[in-house]
């Protein structure tokens, strides 16, 4: 991403405290994550997140988050997972607390 676009995407998260959820305030998916246009794509803001302070997702992992809040922009609320891993089941499963 551009430095324009980096600094367009930070303006669109409300910064909280560093244990408190950060919430998205634009636009989200019908899904209710965070959505965020770069270059005609529309790309979820928990990737974006994850890409900006973790550097790229591993290849095979999804990127998840903790809080389970989808418009959750806090770096220290996401993880990753292997493709397939928790799934239909995953709202059953605990999640792993942030270290």
């Amino acid at each position: 991403m551009k430095d324009a676009d980096v600094a367009r995407f930070w303006s669109k998260v409300q910064k909280l405290a560093d244990d408190a959820c950060w919430p998205w305030l634009g636009g989200c998916h019908r899904e209710g994550y965070g959505a965020f246009r770069v270059d005609d794509t529309t790309v979820l803001t928990h990737r974006i997140v994850w890409t900006l302070t973790h550097g790229d997702i591993p290849p095979g992992r999804n990127v998840r988050i903790r809080c389970r809040n989808r418009a959750c922009c806090n770096p220290g609320h996401l993880f990753t997972t292997p493709h397939g891993k928790l799934r239909a089941s995953s709202w059953a499963i605990p999640l792993p607390q942030a270290a």
